[in-house]
């Protein structure tokens, strides 16, 4: 019986990492084709991100260039964009900026898988730090044996919450990037 659970397990990650992989080769060579397609309106990607910002009433001063990947930094409230990105007038270009735009307006409204990364994000970081505290304390207090397993397990668990959260702020980012494209 362990041994069938231990191969259903082992079996089960690679069929996910299998799914993964051709999932995200999928994607690149989907980007990549559409890097190369100019879009209609010649916008690039910065254009095109302060617009779509002021479209949802947020303000365009908050994009910077440079970034090593697109993505929107909740905890600044500022649109990272790669150069590539921003002075590319491509579809791909205009995507990326559409989709990160997503973002931004998602963490302005209050959007609930937002929120409650959020919140794992300030559990997490409660979590290391009583996970860097609890050994000194026990040793202070004279405990003879430290015994870090429960915190672990929590951290194991913020990990596993996060992802089906994470489907749902990419999903809905990008559904928002296609309504305001």
């Amino acid at each position: 019986l362990a041994l069938a659970s231990i191969v259903l397990v082992v079996g089960g990650l690679l069929l996910l990492a299998l799914i993964a992989y051709a999932t995200i080769s999928t994607m690149r060579l989907t980007h990549d084709e559409q890097e190369r397609k100019l879009s209609v309106c010649r916008l690039t990607g910065r254009e095109a991100a302060g617009r779509l910002l002021a479209q949802v009433g947020l303000s365009s001063d908050c994009i910077e260039e440079g970034a090593r990947i697109d993505h929107y930094d909740q905890l600044h409230r500022r649109l990272r964009l790669r150069s590539g990105s921003c002075v590319s007038s491509s579809v791909a270009a205009l995507a990326t900026a559409a989709h990160e735009v997503g973002h931004a307006e998602q963490f302005a409204n209050g959007y609930w898988a937002g929120r409650a990364t959020r919140f794992l994000l300030m559990l997490f970081v409660f979590g290391a730090a009583v996970l860097f505290v609890y050994p000194f304390v026990t040793t202070i207090a004279g405990a003879s044996e430290v015994n870090l397993t429960s915190l672990l397990a929590l951290f194991a668990a913020v990990a596993v919450v996060r992802l089906p959260l994470t489907f749902a702020l990419e999903l809905d980012a990008t559904r928002r990037g296609l309504r305001l494209l």
